[in-house]
């Protein structure tokens, strides 16, 4: 792998890291329906440090790799990243497509996640996947997908309505806000597919406009 140039992927195939790997800049392209495994030969877990990882409509890329401490991973692209690996030290941008999160540990799959856009979508695995203390959602939002996990918030980080916290799970979320001062969240609570989103505010809690 040539240091900070792209990397295009088609078809299907799997990359396993032997040890740590430096990309720099460089990024894997992941093209329309191409299904792809980053593998890790090293039972804990190499890291990969790249430009970012782009996923073209229909593709799909397994993601064992660790992300170096106080690196962040970048998605974009409409397709899926699956995330096993935890990396409690560094961070997650979501620019655009569906990531989902599904770290065995008992750690936090990443310190801090933010949402670039309003395109992009993380799906969580199990509670603890994320500190809800460090999620961002920037201009145009994005989406948090709860899948049938409950998650306290302290404060939701919000810019605009275009942030959304959903429940896509047919078992039931529930979503609590333990704020200590009064602010005003202007996204969106609501409950896709037929999953239920439960909503516990604090006492001073200002409800969002819409919540459905």
């Amino acid at each position: 792998m040539e240091k900070s140039r792209d990397i295009y992927l088609s078809g299907n195939g799997t990359i396993t890291l032997k040890s740590d790997v430096d990309l720099g800049a460089g990024g894997l392209i992941v093209e329309k329906g191409a299904k792809w495994i980053i593998a890790n030969k090293n039972p804990n877990n190499n890291w990969l440090i790249l430009g970012g990882i782009s996923t073209d409509t229909g593709a799909q890329v397994t993601y064992h790799a660790k992300t170096k401490d106080n690196d962040f991973l970048h998605k974009i692209g409409s397709g899926e990243l699956i995330i096993t690996s935890s990396s409690p030290n560094a961070g997650l941008r979501i620019g655009d497509g569906h990531v989902v999160l599904q770290n065995d540990s008992n750690k936090v799959s990443f310190k801090e996640v933010y949402f670039t856009s309003g395109r992009g979508t993380l799906q969580i695995g199990k509670t603890n996947d994320i500190d809800t203390n460090h999620i961002y959602f920037g201009v145009g939002g994005g989406t948090l997908d709860m899948n049938g996990q409950n998650l306290t918030f302290n404060r939701i980080y919000a810019s605009d309505s275009g942030a959304i916290i959903a429940n896509t799970n047919a078992t039931s979320s529930a979503l609590s806000i333990n704020n200590a001062e009064n602010y005003l969240y202007h996204g969106q609570i609501n409950s896709n597919n037929g999953g239920v989103l439960i909503l516990i505010p604090a006492q001073n809690t200002i409800l969002p406009l819409m919540v459905g």
